[in-house]
């Protein structure tokens, strides 16, 4: 294989000088094939060897076999199950190449959603007391404050809400997905721990009417979602 140097001077020699191929062999003491590849070649030459492989190779299936039964099994231990008579960190580097794709997936983990796909709604009880008229004032839990976050953009909007009755819940709902101009997603609603009343004969007929699909979460503390239902704390 000739040097860069070498490889600089012929194409000079070829395209600058215009000398022919013959001429340039004699010149610079080379067949006339390398003289062709270095014209034809797009870049320098450079050495390139092929991978040798691992010993690790031929146990791959053994370490694989164990990690779908028992994702945790230390290296040192599938060491001893599969013989490996070299040295433990090399078999220590494959198996932490292996283990992620045979692993659980993470409960805390982040969830990522498509443009459009989800919207999470919820009420929120801010500690205000809001004037109502003739010297009178409501307290955030009579008159509740109805929040919509959207998974993807985390575009997040609020209504005031006469009550945490159903038929306001709803009516809410979809005051909040008009003024986003779409509502091809699915809306998520936490409740039951929050004070909704339950009507299952509203719930259907918003769906049906909205054409499309919701999920209701229950009032354990785990939410189906990463989407803050008030992002940074809203003030009041």
């Amino acid at each position: 294989m000739i040097s860069v140097e070498d490889w600089a001077e012929i194409r000079r020699l070829h395209k600058a000088e215009g000398l022919p191929i013959k001429q340039i062999a004699r010149v610079m003491k080379v067949s006339r094939n390398t003289v062709r590849a270095a014209v034809r070649s797009d870049g320098p030459p450079r050495y390139e060897r092929a991978a040798a492989g691992s010993v690790a190779d031929g146990f791959e299936p053994q370490v694989r076999e164990l990690l779908r039964a028992f994702p945790q099994m230390p290296a040192t231990v599938i060491a001893e199950r599969v013989r490996w008579p070299y040295s433990v960190r090399t078999l220590s580097g494959r198996v932490a190449e292996l283990r992620p794709a045979y692993l659980p997936p993470d409960p805390a983990s982040r969830t990522a959603y498509a443009a459009g796909e989800i919207a999470q709604d919820d009420f929120w009880f801010p500690d205000v007391a809001v004037p109502v008229g003739s010297g009178q004032v409501r307290s955030a839990r009579q008159l509740p404050v109805l929040t919509m976050v959207c998974g993807y953009s985390r575009w997040a909007s609020a209504l005031l809400v006469p009550s945490r009755c159903a038929e306001d819940l709803f009516a809410g709902w979809w005051q909040l997905i008009e003024a986003l101009g779409a509502g091809r997603w699915a809306p998520v609603s936490i409740s039951a721990s929050r004070g909704t009343r339950k009507r299952k004969g509203w719930s259907r007929g918003f769906m049906i009417t909205w054409s499309g699909r919701g999920c209701r979460a229950g009032p354990s503390p785990r939410r189906p979602t990463s989407t803050p239902s008030c992002p940074g704390g809203w003030p009041p």
